[in-house]
């Protein structure tokens, strides 16, 4: 099962004051080297298919070199607080008068699940007695295709007045997609009615 999507990272020019130091002077025609890094946040595994980037035009900026050297080896399994670090080689060629965005880095991943690792759901299913009397409920969960159950299909309990109950069944995916969720059966057996 996977995921896949394209994001476009477009950095805003940093702000700052004309006497500020924090800007760099370039030399026009002069090659640069921008050192970015791109740091996992999210749990579960990725792979990075591709990375390009597109420099902006009103900065005067050109890209000289490839960034394919880069990519060798594509696409990149990466996990939560993994860092890759790209070097994106450009030039100067024209002057400006103030800051501006370098450009935009595109992204291209998608989402993995490791071979053999199952999703395993826990479904969570509360019965409350509303009524002032002792009632015997029987709970099941119903067939879905796409899952596999761990454990009693059917669970009872008795409930007291006013009483309530928790019942728990553990599901594990063994069909990749949009699977729909099993629905659930109570019934009343002391009383003989579904619920």
């Amino acid at each position: 099962m996977s995921e896949a999507g394209m994001h476009t990272l477009n950095p805003q020019p940093p702000l700052s004051s004309p006497d500020s130091t924090s800007l760099t002077p370039l030399t026009l025609g002069q090659p640069i080297m921008v050192h970015t890094s791109i740091k996992v946040l999210q749990m579960g595994l990725l792979e990075l298919c591709d990375a390009k980037l597109i420099p902006n035009e009103e900065a005067g900026l050109m890209l000289v070199g490839d960034m394919t050297s880069q990519l060798c080896g594509w696409p990149l399994p990466m996990r939560c607080n993994d860092t890759l670090t790209l070097l994106l080689p450009m030039c100067p060629t024209k002057a400006l008068e103030e800051a501006a965005s370098l450009g935009r880095l595109r992204l291209t991943w998608r989402r993995i699940r490791p071979v053999g690792e199952p999703t395993v759901l826990e479904a969570v299913s509360e019965v409350q007695n509303y009524s002032g009397g002792a009632m015997e409920v029987c709970v099941t969960l119903l067939e879905s295709k796409g899952f596999v159950l761990s454990g009693e299909r059917a669970q009872s309990n008795s409930l007291g007045p006013r009483d309530s109950c928790t019942f728990m069944w553990l599901l594990v995916a063994h069909a990749a997609g949009h699977l729909l969720l099993p629905g659930i059966k109570v019934v009343a057996t002391d009383q003989n009615c579904s619920l």
